[in-house]
């Protein structure tokens, strides 16, 4: 039997896993000019501007439309969205499976009379109630990654979903808000692109991650709008706000592997310092530039050859 056993094993034809190189993790904040930071940002640089009140309207009206629009097809404030960290956090067992293991594992003999009973009961209705929690979140988010794939290359179409004819007035006010930030979008789009343009071009995988204390749907939203779903599957977008950035940076670790080199690019002091303290490399954010500096980073000799 063990001889049989280890021939089977080792007969095994299935490719290895690819095994990640580099994962760059990205603070939400420096990728997003419609994060909330950012807008609020830019309504405080406006007053030093040329055109004041027009530029301070271009970032309330960006907000305005993007998360209305989001709203209604991605429940951004929806309270269960903040209790996932991950898309792939929103896992439900079969009813059938819970409810057999739970029969299986509890056998209740006759002398326990009535309270045991009355345990069992209360036990089971938790457990239902959870269960069915549970399943309200996973087809939330089973919406959410339709939706998500659906618009990752057609923010237009998201915004004439949620609000006729906004895609026109966002592309505009977009424009001038990403303008008065210093213009990064293009920048962070060109190194978020290449990180997925050489993991398809070269034996090493690389990816991007997106961390966040907003919930994973503000997130996904957010990347849909400013194009950058693309480079960004869904299950790498991580919401802080309940674990913390220290146990996700951790989660990271262990989900990519501890071969895994990990750059963590951010403006965040706080979130610099957790990244050390993690033993993970930093890409520091002072201005615009530093995309400008990373790209050429990466092209050069971050993402290996592109062979």
């Amino acid at each position: 039997a063990k001889s049989s056993k280890k021939k089977k094993i080792g007969g095994s034809s299935s490719p290895p896993e690819a095994q990640y190189v580099r994962v760059f993790v990205w603070d939400l904040d420096d990728v997003s000019v419609i994060a909330p930071s950012q807008l609020e940002m830019a309504a405080r640089l406006a007053p030093a501007a040329s055109q004041p009140h027009v530029l301070r309207q271009a970032a309330i009206q960006v907000h305005s439309l993007v998360f209305p629009s989001s709203t209604d097809h991605l429940d951004i404030n929806d309270h269960e969205f903040f209790q996932v960290c991950n898309a792939e956090d929103a896992v439900v067992e079969e009813p059938t499976a819970v409810a057999a293991g739970t029969a299986a594992s509890t056998p209740i003999a006759a002398s326990e009379g009535e309270e045991a009973g009355n345990a069992v009961t209360s036990t089971t209705s938790t457990r239902s109630v959870t269960s069915e929690a549970a399943r309200r979140v996973a087809a939330k988010y089973a919406n959410l990654r339709q939706v998500y794939e659906q618009y990752a290359m057609n923010r237009g179409g998201l915004l004439e979903r949620g609000i006729p004819g906004a895609s026109k007035e966002f592309e505009e006010s977009l424009a001038t808000v990403d303008a008065m930030l210093g213009g990064k979008t293009q920048n962070v789009l060109r190194c978020l692109e290449i990180v997925t343009a050489r993991s398809l071009q070269s034996m090493d995988k690389y990816a991007n991650v997106i961390i966040s204390n907003e919930s994973v749907v503000a997130q996904a939203a957010q990347m849909l709008l400013i194009g950058a779903a693309p480079y960004v599957p869904l299950e790498n977008l991580f919401s802080c706000g309940k674990q913390g950035k220290e146990m996700i940076l951790d989660r990271l670790t262990a989900r990519f592997g501890k071969k895994c080199s990990f750059v963590v690019v951010t403006s965040s002091g706080d979130t610099q310092n957790i990244a050390r303290k993690e033993q993970m490399a930093v890409w520091p954010v002072s201005s615009p530039e530093a995309f400008v500096n990373l790209y050429s980073a990466q092209n050069d000799f971050l993402l290996g050859s592109g062979r």
